[in-house]
């Protein structure tokens, strides 16, 4: 499924400007799906008296879009709830103390960092840059003009990590610091370090999403900054550029004609290219299948028409009904149900699966399938054959 990660003032709004937002995403919930964070619960709690009326209508609202899928990232460690707001908070899910202790004195040490090395001139060119993508080349270079050196916003990054392989939600969080620090898309005075680090944990969270939706402009700028820098796939958006293409979005992860084109356009990058091994489909085939592996790059003997489609690097459980219900509607009436729950309880229990075969005839193509597990994630190798298809008049 797609994961659209919608900030707090989103999440609110759907009770008064965008309620259609909310509708649409409960119409297409077997293609959205919209986790809620930590950073949620400390919107919650901040706004709100927890005794009021209005308190417990927010965990409620929250509760119905997510779902009750929860996302939460301690270190490297990623963990997926299935959990209330409400329990969330009554069992204390979150590490926020942990990172506020570690995040304060880095938001310090950078604050006199900037004010002893970079100059008035240079922040009021930072704060009026209007290209999220010119911002870090704007200050890696003055930093290496006046240090004579390769420095570059990575290493000074990378000289606050307390290890080489800082967790990427510390990585986010630190660099949404450093830019409001030097004056992009600043945060206003008055507003608070817990304030301004639960907006850069929204960002962090989001990075693991397909889709960041926030009405704030300067979120979303320095997300789309932040994104640029880490390598994320993550699309930016507000919300009414998002709901104007949520159809599209809708169609085109049901477009089973695309997957030719989708085959012979993607393949694995090298890690030069954008920092990782793989890279993501625009759209995600039936809402699921993130990635495409172009067979034809991974072995020289696979046919240039095969391909291997995976799942993103997690899957919430609610996003295995999904699944098994498109793939498996084309097997025989008595197999699909034992099927699809067999599927869904030997991914949750990490049991290897037999291959199911299966074939998809779209109006162009048959497509010869088989679902398996790969790298421990469902993945549908497919093979497709230019053969027309009779259709009857």
């Amino acid at each position: 499924m797609i994961k659209v990660y919608l900030d707090w003032n989103c999440i609110t709004h759907c009770k008064d400007l965008w309620p259609e937002l909310k509708e649409f995403l409960e119409h297409y919930n077997n293609v959205f799906i919209c986790p809620f964070s930590e950073a949620h619960i400390r919107d919650v709690q901040r706004k709100s008296s927890c005794d009021s009326e209005y308190y417990l209508q927010d965990l409620d609202l929250l509760t119905q879009i997510s779902n009750m899928n929860m996302l939460q990232l301690d270190g490297k460690k990623l963990s997926l709830y299935k959990v209330t707001p409400r329990d969330c908070i009554k069992n204390h899910v979150g590490n926020y103390d942990r990172i506020i202790n570690i995040l304060t004195p880095f938001y310090r040490i950078v604050q006199l960092l900037v004010k002893s090395m970079i100059n008035q001139k240079v922040l009021s060119r930072i704060s009026k840059e209007n290209s999220p993508e010119k911002v870090i080349p704007l200050i890696n270079g003055y930093i290496s003009k006046e240090s004579n050196a390769s420095n570059s916003v990575e290493t000074l990054l990378n000289n606050f990590n307390a290890s080489e392989n800082v967790d990427i939600a510390l990585r986010v969080r630190k660099a949404y610091y450093f830019l409001d620090l030097l004056g992009y898309k600043k945060e206003e005075k008055s507003k608070s370090l817990a304030n301004i680090d639960t907006d850069a944990q929204h960002i962090a969270m989001a990075s693991l999403c397909d889709y960041l939706i926030s009405d704030d402009s300067r979120m979303r700028d320095k997300a789309k900054v932040i994104y640029g820098q880490e390598n994320c796939a993550t699309k930016v958006m507000e919300p009414h550029e998002f709901m104007d293409m949520m159809h599209e979005i809708v169609e085109k992860c049901n477009d089973v004609d695309r997957i030719p084109n989708i085959i012979q356009t993607n393949g694995i990058p090298s890690i030069h290219e954008d920092g990782a091994h793989y890279k993501k489909i625009d759209y995600p085939l039936w809402g699921t299948f993130n990635l495409c592996l172009n067979a034809a790059s991974l072995s020289s003997s696979m046919p240039q028409n095969e391909a291997f489609f995976v799942t993103d690097q997690f899957m919430f459980y609610d996003e295995l009904r999904p699944l098994v219900n498109s793939i498996f509607k084309t097997l025989p009436e008595s197999k699909r149900r034992e099927l699809a729950e067999y599927y869904a309880q030997s991914f949750i229990k990490s049991i290897p699966v037999d291959d199911i075969p299966f074939t998809i005839e779209s109006q162009k193509y048959r497509y010869k399938c088989v679902l398996k597990k790969y790298n421990n994630l469902p993945a549908l190798r497919v093979c497709y054959e230019h053969i027309k298809i009779e259709k009857d008049e």
